[in-house]
């Protein structure tokens, strides 16, 4: 096997395509080397240029038919505006009927996403709903638990820096108690967290 050792490879006159290899071919990258693409790339080629991640190991409670924070957020700023941002939110949750006379105990959840930490504008990427139903509205105290895990793949289109964040609320009941980062045993809450991974285009 033959070396070649050189600092730059350049187009023999002007500027346009340096082919490496031909079809059927593979390029190779050995490990500890570093492929910089600081320029514009085309075709298959995905990076991701940084990652934004937070997580908490505690509890936040709340009640009724309007959205509250769940209590965790983080933030990221795109270095273009051709950029894709993947969210992965997950936690775990809990709803109590409270003793209601109703049917059902239920919890939707949201995953927002603001450029100007919501001081205004958002945008809802992603929702889902928990619920249960059960047969006679006596006032039997009721309660559900689960884990929700929201994946969205987000086109922001901005350099400007990035909040987002999960949002909850009952969906009929406006007594329902719920809780974000519940009880998990043994005395442990559960994690809930937010990343975020730029991924350059």
């Amino acid at each position: 096997m033959s070396t070649l050792k050189v600092d730059t490879i350049l187009k023999r006159t002007g500027t346009g395509t340096i082919t490496l290899g031909q079809s059927g071919d593979t390029i190779s990258i050995p490990s500890g080397a570093t492929l910089n693409a600081a320029g514009s790339t085309s075709g298959s080629i995905g990076k991701v240029l940084q990652v934004q991640s937070s997580i908490a190991q505690s509890r936040t409670t709340g009640s009724g038919t309007t959205y509250a924070d769940a209590g965790f957020s983080d933030t990221i700023t795109c270095s273009s505006t051709s950029s894709k941002v993947l969210v992965i939110a997950n936690f775990n949750y809990g709803v109590d009927n409270n003793n209601q006379s109703v049917s059902n105990v239920s919890l939707k959840q949201r995953l927002l996403r603001s450029n100007d930490g919501f001081s205004s504008d958002s945008n809802q990427l992603s929702a889902t709903a928990a619920w249960s139903n059960f047969p006679e509205d006596s006032g039997m105290d009721f309660a559900i638990a689960g884990t929700t895990c929201l994946v969205v793949v987000d086109s922001p289109s901005s350099t400007s820096e990035l909040t987002y964040k999960v949002q909850v609320k009952s969906l009929w009941n406006a007594g329902d108690l719920w809780e974000v980062g519940t009880d998990i045993g043994d005395s442990e809450k559960g994690v809930r967290g937010i990343t975020l991974m730029e991924i350059g285009a």
